[in-house]
């Protein structure tokens, strides 16, 4: 979807933007912040601007970010969304989530037919299978990365046969890595 995620780190005298929180981590030298590991590891994202490393945060939406001779300004020019008066409740919450990912999975799939869904017995992947409508699910391209015994390659087996998903499984145990050209092309 080709999104970015600026970062921005202010220190004594100098400030930095990147894509890579990574980067400015290592000019911080702070390492890591425990809150901000904790939920990564929890939940498996960041919360508001919080990344896993001290000091380093991301840039807000709708912010521009100035670097003038080590200092850094932060400028918004768009308002951020209206928070709604309540928080919806939880099975509003899920149908409403539910739609965007369902249209979302939808139309990519109408706009490329040759996607190739990565299938795991996680959680995710699972839930990107459950969005995606029956209608399209036939025929569908899926790829596990795993073993012989992968529990992941047994779950997605069984979802792929019980939905007409072509399964192709890339054995780690066997194979050596394909290029990125090979791994474009596989199927």
């Amino acid at each position: 979807m080709r999104f970015r995620q600026l970062y921005w780190w202010r220190g004594a005298g100098v400030a930095a933007v990147s894509t890579s929180a990574r980067a400015l981590a290592v000019l911080a030298a702070d390492g890591f912040d425990r809150a901000g590991l904790g939920a990564q590891a929890m939940i498996g994202w960041q919360v508001g601007d919080a990344t896993i490393f001290k000091g380093v945060r991301a840039l807000p939406p709708g912010t521009v970010a100035t670097l003038d001779r080590g200092s850094l300004q932060q400028r918004r020019y768009v308002d951020p969304p209206a928070r709604p008066d309540r928080a919806p409740a939880l099975d509003e919450a899920v149908d409403e989530m539910a739609a965007i990912l369902g249209a979302f999975q939808t139309s990519y799939l109408d706009d490329h037919p040759d996607a190739v869904l990565q299938l795991t017995g996680g959680h995710d992947s699972r839930i990107l299978l459950a969005a995606i409508p029956e209608r399209q699910r036939a025929g569908l391209h899926a790829l596990t990365l795993g073993d012989g015994g992968s529990p992941d390659v047994a779950i997605a087996a069984s979802l792929s046969a019980l939905f007409g998903i072509h399964h192709l499984v890339h054995r780690l145990d066997e194979q050596r890595w394909p290029t990125p050209q090979e791994a474009h092309t596989l199927r």
